[in-house]
């Protein structure tokens, strides 16, 4: 700040790019669990900055950063969790499906494979062949 600056000192400066960055954050991460950590914090900052502008404790020049980061942290929040729970469902519509499967009969023995047929022997040197075969 410089001498020409005369707006009024608070004790703390606004977080709204933060909060605002959190809130994008969450809403684009949703469907991971750490989307859900992301939204909360911008809900809980964008909080407590509010009050804080409201209280004259905060600079309100980041009023509008602050209450749209915030809205987006809550929206963030809602829907991780609806992924979340539909996540669990399904696993939980999985596992009962599987679990109440009926169980077939047990596989047959295997079936014995016949030895294969011997091989017929060689022909003897010098013996005659069969008169029929001419």
């Amino acid at each position: 700040r410089d001498e020409y600056d005369d707006r009024p000192d608070y004790e703390r400066p606004h977080r709204g790019g933060m909060i605002l960055a959190f809130g994008i954050i969450s809403l684009v991460i949703c469907q991971m669990g750490i989307g859900i950590v992301f939204g909360i914090l911008a809900w809980v900052m964008g909080n407590s900055d509010l009050k804080g502008m409201a209280d004259g404790e905060v600079d309100p020049e980041g009023k509008q950063l602050t209450q749209v980061g915030r809205i987006l942290g809550i929206v963030g929040t809602a829907l991780g969790a609806v992924y979340m729970l539909v996540i669990a469902a399904y696993f939980v519509v999985v596992f009962a499906a599987i679990a109440v499967m009926p169980k077939g009969p047990p596989p047959a023995a295997p079936v014995p494979v016949p030895a294969p047929a011997p091989a017929p022997p060689p022909p003897i040197k010098g013996a005659m062949l069969s008169p029929i075969l001419f």
